[in-house]
């Protein structure tokens, strides 16, 4: 495992001249989220379903990415800053599942106190894993957005617990819960109309 991290490590540096360790350690995520879809789309056969986006402005990327998570239920969120090449001066932001991530530990260590903050009730939204969905945003001087966007969701479902509501939704809850109509009869697409 020690010698494999090493090579990852030197092949990262040589590959991409990368000499600062946060961008190393993002980089080294990226390669790592490439390689789970390689090996997902391989040893279990997922079709993965990859679609590209061209936009005029970030505005209207916005836009879409709204769309998209109201469409398929989910929500793509930046873990890290953009990337900027100082030789073209493009600039690579990466939005990835928020399922994706460590979950919060229990605990500090084998003999450490726990943490003071309480577990959730509903549990995390993290999955301790990272799921294969992504948005990778590529923005040029002078040249339209594209977007690339990875669809298939892997290792979890659409559970309601763990599902944010945009800005506009907690309006749509209010007026439900005005109306009378008991939770039970919500459903997680009649939230939005």
């Amino acid at each position: 495992m020690y010698i494999k991290l090493n090579l990852l490590l030197y092949l990262t540096r040589s590959q991409f001249g990368v000499t600062n360790v946060k961008n190393l350690r993002a980089i080294r995520l990226f390669i790592v989220i490439k390689g789970l879809l390689i090996i997902y789309s391989c040893v279990i056969t997922l079709k993965l379903k990859v679609r590209l986006g061209q936009f005029k402005t970030l505005q209207d990327f916005q836009e879409w990415k709204g769309d998209i998570e109201k469409a398929t239920i989910c929500n793509y969120v930046r873990l890290r800053g953009k990337k900027t090449s100082a030789s073209s001066g493009k600039q690579t932001f990466y939005y990835n599942c928020n399922r994706t991530g460590k979950l919060p530990c229990s605990k500090k260590g084998e003999n450490k106190v726990a943490n003071k903050k309480l577990p959730k009730s509903q549990g995390s939204c993290k999955l301790n894993k990272s799921c294969v969905s992504y948005i990778k945003l590529v923005k040029e001087n002078g040249k339209e957005i594209v977007a690339v966007w990875q669809k298939m969701h892997y290792g979890h479902e659409n559970e309601i617990q763990h599902i944010r509501l945009s800005q506009a939704d907690p309006n749509a809850v209010a007026s439900k819960l005005a109306a009378g109509v008991p939770k039970a009869r919500w459903n997680v697409d009649q939230i939005n109309t």
